[in-house]
């Protein structure tokens, strides 16, 4: 059985190919993305400490999993 060249190595073996959804840390448009907000929204929501970031050199990050923290809470003051 032969592999096909191009087929991409399989996600649980090589994290560099994890799928999207399952990253860590995001850039600050990936997040705005996964928000469906703009850059200055989501700079504006780290200065106001709703979701955490941090600083890798000069980049900023985002951990991902704030931006589900801070749907619930939005969620939750609907409530």
């Amino acid at each position: 059985m032969h592999s096909t060249p191009h087929a991409p190595p399989e996600s649980n073996q090589d994290p560099r190919f994890a799928a999207p959804e399952s990253k860590i840390l995001l850039t600050v448009e990936e997040a705005a993305d996964r928000l469906s907000l703009g850059r200055t929204s989501v700079f504006a929501l780290i200065a106001a400490n709703e979701i955490r970031s941090v600083k890798i050199g000069k980049a900023r990050r985002i951990v991902a999993s704030s931006l589900h923290d801070y749907v619930a809470a939005k969620l939750a003051d609907v409530s």
